[in-house]
């Protein structure tokens, strides 16, 4: 699941679950570096083609990010995440082709009635 906003207008968007097809590292990187980029499958990516043979795959690279708005700490990171679930408040606003929902007895969240 991609955590950020790339391309709006291409469905690259918070949110957009797709499927890892390649991990790509520097010729030069040792195992604790962080890839260049990750190659994913968006079936419903409508921007400019990466890979002809593949137009629905996108380079998601490596950049940083600000941890927090008041400090100076960063992250090099890649902007996605394994997700098998996702909570109600990221799902809202989602498109989705399939939905599970679990419900539960034994705990209780006030606002989720």
């Amino acid at each position: 699941m991609l955590l950020v906003n790339l391309h709006q207008e291409a469905g690259l968007v918070n949110g957009s679950q797709g499927r890892v097809k390649d991990v790509v590292f520097a010729e030069n990187s040792n195992k604790f570096d962080v890839p260049q980029f990750v190659v994913i499958e968006f079936s419903d990516y409508t921007g400019p083609v990466w890979n002809k043979d593949h137009p629905t795959w996108v380079p998601i690279p490596a950049f940083r990010a600000r941890v927090n708005n008041r400090g100076r700490s960063e992250r090099f990171q890649i902007p996605i995440v394994l997700a098998r679930a996702v909570t109600v408040w990221k799902a809202q606003g989602m498109t989705l082709k399939k939905v599970i929902v679990q419900l539960c007895k034994d705990r209780h969240v006030y606002g989720l009635d």
